[in-house]
């Protein structure tokens, strides 16, 4: 029989402001324990409601396949659930958004929602949260690949070009978790970017291989999921953390040899790449062509080897870290400040995870700040005849909200 069992914690930067946790998780398991269906959903730290929009679509999603999926239909019928799925989630964002008076797109959240049946696994993906799937033999696999831009901007659930769907079979348990657990702990990378295994299988067996009796006391797994999660290393891991698990006490997953499962070795795999990063360094001052290597992994590797989504016909993607340019209009302050930001963001950014994390944190806090300085700019420039701040429809994405 199927079952689940999903939390989501505040991060540690957003608890200290009071900011709302902004992930969001749900699930359901039909009532013969024939299939089940999780979510995880993560509100953009830049729109002021994406709490509420990552609420609004995990639970959408969720109960659309409830109402809509049956056991061992054909893979292209389930596959048209979930893209239903997906549809209905964002249908309802856009209808929460308009009761409460306010712009959808401060309720952009991603979207990763699995429907296990059997032993097949469908999965649909908008944005840069992840699901990883524990194989029947033990071995693990990384479903997803994160969809971000160039400069590390994510896709949510509003880009519907971009939403991805899939079917995996020979699947026993399946992991959803959003981007800090993700890349802070279940897939750093570090290893994506430096061995030939993006994920750390030590971390993510404790949620793949499930007890035997885990089933009869979902309650306490739960709540010991929710405390490893809170009691992680706030260097490593700064951000809202989900995780939600499905698994099937009748079909749990084989072992592997114990040395599959083994911790990776952290500091000889950055000593590895330090070395490489030096030699590339070295061999592009030798061919004059400049410093274009000298930043290490690119966010290209980070997301696990592939390019970073074409730019789309829509409008720019929604920034997590990074500032937008000056947009026509603004005082030329303003400008200096944002290219400053997202000079500064990149460049954090691009050192390590745990960095990134600190960047946008930072980030997120001096935005706060930034805004009362660009109101008393703005009213400086007002008072001696300077130029009108610009309209909604002048400027670019926004930048991070605290």
């Amino acid at each position: 029989m199927l079952h689940t069992y999903g939390t989501s914690v505040v991060g540690p930067w957003h608890a200290e402001a009071g900011v709302p946790c902004q992930d969001s998780n749900a699930s359901w398991v039909s009532e013969d324990g024939t299939l089940a269906a999780a979510a995880a959903s993560d509100g953009l730290g830049s729109e002021t409601h994406s709490d509420v929009g990552s609420a609004v679509a995990a639970r959408v999603a969720v109960d659309y396949c409830d109402e809509h999926a049956r056991p061992g239909a054909d893979p292209q019928e389930t596959l048209e659930v979930l893209r239903g799925a997906y549809r209905a989630a964002y249908v309802a964002v856009l209808d929460r958004a308009a009761e409460m008076g306010e712009s959808a797109g401060e309720f952009d959240a991603t979207l990763s929602l699995v429907l296990l049946d059997g032993d097949r696994l469908f999965w649909g993906q908008s944005g840069d949260s992840g699901i990883v799937a524990g194989m029947s033999d033990g071995t693990y696999v990384l479903v997803t690949k994160m969809q971000r831009d160039d400069e590390g901007r994510v896709y949510p659930l509003c880009f519907e070009n971009h939403w991805e769907f899939g079917v995996l079979e020979g699947v026993a348990t399946a992991l959803l978790c959003t981007d800090g657990v993700l890349e802070g702990m279940i897939a750093p990378p570090l290893l994506a970017a430096n061995t030939d295994c993006p994920l750390d299988r030590a971390k993510a067996r404790m949620f793949l291989h499930p007890l035997p009796d885990d089933a009869e006391h979902l309650d306490e797994v739960q709540r010991q999921a929710a405390a490893y999660l809170e009691s992680y290393p706030r260097e490593l891991i700064d951000d809202d953390k989900t995780v939600v698990v499905v698994f099937d006490d009748e079909r749990l997953p084989e072992d592997q040899p114990d040395d599959y499962y083994a911790e990776p070795d952290y500091a000889a795999i950055r000593e590895r790449a330090y070395q490489q990063l030096y030699r590339r360094s070295g061999e592009t001052s030798a061919a004059g062509s400049g410093d274009d290597d000298l930043d290490g992994p690119s966010d290209r590797e980070d997301s696990g080897g592939r390019g970073a989504p074409e730019p789309s016909p829509a409008p720019d993607p929604c920034p997590r870290a990074v500032s937008p340019a000056a947009t026509p209009g603004e005082p030329p302050a303003k400008g200096v400040i944002c290219r400053m930001g997202g000079t500064v963001a990149k460049s954090l950014r691009d050192s390590s995870p745990a960095l990134r994390r600190a960047a946008e944190a930072a980030l997120e806090a001096g935005t706060v700040l930034g805004r009362g300085c660009i109101r008393a700019i703005d009213e400086a420039l007002d008072a001696v005849g300077g130029s009108t701040p610009p309209s909604p429809e002048e400027k670019g994405p926004s930048g991070p909200d605290a």
